[in-house]
């Protein structure tokens, strides 16, 4: 997924999950994807184009919480399988938390690859996905792990405290205001010590998932930074993965 995004976790796929959208895309699958297309990599410097896209998303949320991807589960879950992007920097980053520790993944899609090698690697490990399609996956790959079918906006699973929270190709799939409020809830939901890290592209931007045709929205990296600090959260650095996938590494 290039976009795959999903929160129904949208991304990278590039699949490039680069922001395969969410773990969508395809193509890129790779989550990030506002520089790949010239129709697609428009700044937000029109309000009148900036309050269309939120109004869209304002209206995808009420309709339909996996923003899509239900429709396509069968077809991210077949090209998501296709490629390992951004499991290495996944797992780098998770082993700077203590052995076992508990990492929720917002738009787990179906837990491949993602989930899938936190869990091998000893991470106890609670998913969050709005696709009834995927979540059934994923609990039937990992029978032991924690899922739950629900958005993200308002999930149960923010009354619990983690050690990590992981977002890739999920956060640009909100409206702007639900982005900035996961962000608040994410950093409530981690203990002292705990990170967050998520991908959403550097550049402000809209584009069109490539597997929903839904649109997408970054909010840039300078809103993204103001966001984590208004949230007490310092960020600690920004990475780009093989299928250049823009991720922000932040701490409580």
């Amino acid at each position: 997924m290039t976009f795959m995004a999903r929160s129904a976790t949208a991304f990278f796929l590039q699949v490039s999950y680069g922001d395969m959208v969410r773990k969508r895309n395809s193509a890129q699958l790779a989550l990030g994807g506002c520089s790949r297309s010239p129709v697609n990599s428009r700044s937000l410097s029109s309000d009148d184009r900036l309050q269309r896209t939120v109004k869209r998303q304002h209206a995808t949320a009420r309709d339909d919480p996996s923003n899509g991807y239900e429709a396509v589960a069968t077809k991210f879950m077949e090209r998501r399988e296709q490629s390992n992007i951004g499991v290495t920097t996944i797992l780098r980053w998770a082993r700077a938390l203590s052995p076992g520790a508990s990492i929720l993944d917002l738009g787990c899609g179906h837990g491949v690859p993602l989930s899938m090698a936190l869990v091998d690697d000893g991470f106890n490990i609670y998913g969050i996905d709005a696709s009834p399609t995927l979540t059934a996956a994923f609990r039937s790959r990992f029978p032991h792990a924690h899922v739950i079918c629900e958005g993200v906006e308002g999930s149960s699973f923010f009354d619990r405290t983690f050690d990590g929270v992981l977002a890739v190709g999920l956060i640009f799939l909100l409206p702007a205001d639900a982005q900035r409020d996961l962000i608040r809830r994410v950093a409530q939901a981690l203990k002292p010590g705990g990170r967050f890290l998520f991908t959403s592209p550097a550049d402000a931007c809209a584009w069109t998932d490539v597997l929903t045709g839904r649109r997408s929205l970054s909010l840039g990296a300078e809103d993204y930074r103001a966001t984590l600090g208004g949230a007490g959260l310092a960020l600690l650095g920004e990475y780009t993965d093989e299928g250049d996938n823009h991720y922000y590494d932040a701490q409580k």
